[in-house]
């Protein structure tokens, strides 16, 4: 649950972002469709592109479909940015950024006596979205209804 669109890093087949402020899912192909990427290469879109927000320097001249094609192009292997001739002289800027941008998965998080939220209305269910401050209707429903 974010507006930040950072975060289509993270979506997959089975996670998808929500937008609370315009209460609209993106899926794995929302992202695609809106971004020219896939999710896995989205952080390698976003070093190259930039992002003022998060105050990450892109590289000039190089707008969001310039920046999906080069993504494409070189398969989102960050190996071949130097075959990109647009980058060159800025690999290490995108590896910088790189690291910058990309959100990391691997930070052990435990929810206690929960098996599933988005099945049952069930007390624990209700504790969790009212501790993450989930108080939407329609990502309620999409929760409970998936």
């Amino acid at each position: 649950v974010s507006p930040d669109k950072d975060m289509c890093q993270l979506v997959t087949e089975r996670v998808h972002l929500y937008n609370p402020k315009t209460e609209v899912f993106t899926t794995p192909s929302d992202v695609v469709l809106n971004h020219g990427v896939q999710c896995h290469d989205f952080t390698l879109y976003q070093s190259i592109l930039g992002d003022k927000v998060d105050n990450i320097l892109g590289i000039k001249g190089i707008g969001p479909k310039r920046a999906a094609a080069i993504v494409q192009r070189i398969g989102g292997d960050c190996s071949k940015l130097s075959d990109a001739k647009e980058l060159h002289g800025y690999e290490e800027l995108v590896l910088k950024n790189m690291k910058l941008t990309r959100l990391y998965t691997h930070i052990p998080v435990t929810l206690n006596n929960v098996t599933s939220y988005h099945h049952h209305r069930t007390d624990a269910f209700v504790e969790f979205m009212d501790d993450m401050q989930i108080t939407s209707k329609a990502i309620w429903g999409q929760m409970v209804n998936s």
